[in-house]
C-alpha cells in the first residue's frame, strides 16, 4: 500500500505536475475547487503521470483542502 502527498493549486493557467520527492507532488490544475471538480482533475492528472488507472487512486484525506493524501490501491486492497 502506497501513499502520495499532493499540494494542489486550482484555477491555474495550465495543468502541470512537479515531483518534489518520492511520493510527493505539486499540481497546478485549470479547474476551480468547486463540487469536487478540482479533485477529479487532480486524480486524472496524477494517474496519467504515474501511468496507472484512475481507479487505482483513492483520495483519503484533504477533499476540501489544497494538501491531499492519496492511496494507490493494489489488487490485494481491492477487497475493501
Amino acid at each position: 500500500m502506497s501513499f502520495i502527498k499532493v499540494k494542489v493549486h486550482p484555477k491555474s493557467k495550465k495543468n502541470n505536475i512537479k515531483e518534489i520527492r518520492d511520493n510527493q507532488f505539486e499540481l497546478w490544475i485549470k479547474e476551480k475547487a468547486e463540487r469536487g471538480i478540482a479533485n477529479q482533475a487532480t486524480i486524472i492528472l496524477l494517474a496519467e503521470h504515474l501511468q496507472i488507472p484512475v481507479k487505482k487512486l483513492r483520495l483519503i484525506k484533504g477533499a476540501h483542502q489544497k494538501n491531499k493524501i492519496f492511496q494507490i490501491i493494489d489488487k490485494i486492497n481491492l477487497k475493501t
